[in-house]
Parts: C-alpha cells; sequence; structure tokens
C-alpha cells in the first residue's frame, strides 16, 4: 500500500468488513440474515467507501453504520414478532415501530427503510415519518456569561468528582494555564 501498487484502505472499513460476518452468523432467521447482508453490501459498504474517498472515515461514522446493520436486524425482528415480513408490512407498522422506539433508533433505521423501498423490498407507497429536528436558539452572549459565572460561583450546583489525574490538563490551572497542587483532604 505504501508504495502505491495496493490501494489505500481504510482501517474503519476493514473493521466493519471483519465486523459483519459475526453479526450475520448471530441471525437466526436466514431470510433476515440475507437481506441484512444484501443492505450491508448495497448499501453501507458503498456509502462508507464513498466517504472514504471524500475525506476520513471516523470512528463515529464506523460506528454509526454498524448501529444501522444493527437496528435494520432489530427491526426484521420485530417484524418477526408481529408475524408479518418486510415485503408485507405497511403504513401501520411503521408508525408502530417509531411510536415505540426512541429517537436514536428511528434515526438509524431510515437507511434501511429508504434502501428497502427503493430497491423494492417492500411496498414503495410507504412514507417515513419526518424526522423532529429540535434546535434551541442559541444563548445572547449575556445569556452565555450569565451561565458561566452561576457555573463557576453557585456552590449548590453538584460536580462530578474527579481527580485531577483523570482531567485533561491535569494539574494546569483551568483559567490562567498555570500549575497548582491539588488540595490535600
Amino acid at each position: 500500500m505504501a508504495c502505491g501498487v495496493l490501494p489505500a484502505v481504510d482501517k474503519h472499513i476493514c473493521s466493519f468488513q471483519r465486523w459483519l460476518p459475526g453479526h450475520l452468523a448471530d441471525i437466526a432467521d436466514p431470510e433476515h440474515a440475507k437481506t441484512i447482508r444484501l443492505f450491508a453490501t448495497w448499501h453501507i459498504l458503498p456509502g462508507l467507501r464513498a466517504r472514504a474517498e471524500r475525506s476520513h472515515i471516523t470512528p463515529s461514522i464506523r460506528r454509526f453504520a454498524g448501529e444501522q446493520i444493527k437496528y435494520a436486524t432489530t427491526f426484521l425482528q420485530w417484524l418477526g414478532e408481529r408475524n408479518t415480513t418486510l415485503a408485507a408490512y405497511g403504513q401501520v407498522d411503521i408508525g408502530a415501530w417509531f411510536a415505540e422506539h426512541a429517537e436514536h433508533a428511528r434515526i438509524r433505521l431510515r437507511g434501511f427503510l429508504n434502501w428497502a423501498m427503493q430497491g423494492r423490498h417492500c411496498r414503495r407507497s410507504l412514507t417515513i415519518p419526518a424526522m423532529k429536528i429540535s434546535r434551541r436558539p442559541a444563548l445572547s452572549e449575556d445569556e452565555r456569561l450569565a451561565d458561566l459565572g452561576r457555573l463557576l460561583t453557585d456552590t449548590e450546583i453538584p460536580m462530578r468528582p474527579a481527580s485531577p489525574e483523570s482531567r485533561p490538563g491535569a494539574g494546569r490551572h483551568p483559567v490562567a494555564g498555570t500549575h497548582h497542587e491539588p488540595a490535600a483532604t
């Protein structure tokens, strides 16, 4: 690879490819395993490779890819428990899944549902509920400084105990950057 004879390989793609066969082996239903293999091969891996060509893959991107596979697997198992299949499920099933699961699960399942509809693994007429994006307005400078002052001076705010050695910049004063000795207890 360093000489340019072999193509560069992304370690996070390799990690995903090493993880996938074990995950597939743990899926009891062979049809579910086949569907997940197709999803990984034709949706997840091409996305990871395209991303690697544009920039680099971070551990969080790799983790998201694995979670998409895990939630797709969970969704297929959930459909099985409801006595339906990917080919037969309907809008009521999507609504039930989205009602029963947190936003984290819903976000990770979207790619699978879109892939399944586009690839005609299920009905194309289904609608995936819109994502709820809620963003608070940014704090004004005065609000930010007031909150910061309260955090620095209010003794009623519970602080998480941690030894100075466990924090980044341990032993350095957080404001001045000067060294200080931890207080003896």
